[in-house]
């Protein structure tokens, strides 16, 4: 199987690619406990108290009302409350899907490789906690957002 590559990677919101990603990270965080005891120094357990989860996303701005994941934050609104109570009551994060190119068949006739989408990883669940831009000379402008999620990233059996 060969690696995961940037031209070979598609990401998608509700089937709907987004375009313009610079790049996309997720980190999955365990905390763990520390269980030592008396008259030790090194623990003798380290058992899990939390997980996290985060991704990051960069993209090319192009307008910033439209940039980024789309339903991420809906700023569509006739007002601030109208703003902040979609922000507070938000209570179905986006679910990111990314998938890798592969090839599928190739043309008996033209011999060109057909390909197909392959699924690589789904985040579930993302809440958004930060959204900037970022402008500086002699770079391309970009659009960055930042989630929790609350699902791990998991595979069927």
């Amino acid at each position: 199987m060969k690696v995961l590559t940037a031209p070979l990677a598609i990401v998608k919101v509700d089937g709907i690619t987004i375009g313009k990603m610079r790049n996309i990270t997720c980190t999955e965080t365990f905390r763990r406990g520390r269980v030592s005891g008396l008259g030790e120094l090194t623990p003798q357990e380290l058992p899990a108290t939390e997980w996290n989860g985060t991704m990051t996303c960069e993209f090319y701005e192009t307008e910033f009302e439209n940039a980024g994941i789309p339903e991420a934050i809906k700023r569509r609104a006739g007002s601030l409350k109208d703003f902040v109570d979609n922000v507070l009551l938000q209570e179905e994060g986006v679910d990111v899907t990314i998938y890798k190119k592969i090839a599928d068949t190739t043309d008996p006739v033209t011999g060109l490789i057909k390909s197909k989408l392959q699924k690589h990883a789904t985040i579930k669940g993302c809440f958004i906690d930060r959204e900037g831009l970022n402008i500086a000379e002699g770079q391309f402008a970009a659009h960055n957002q930042d989630f929790t999620y609350v699902t791990p990233i998991l595979y069927s059996l």
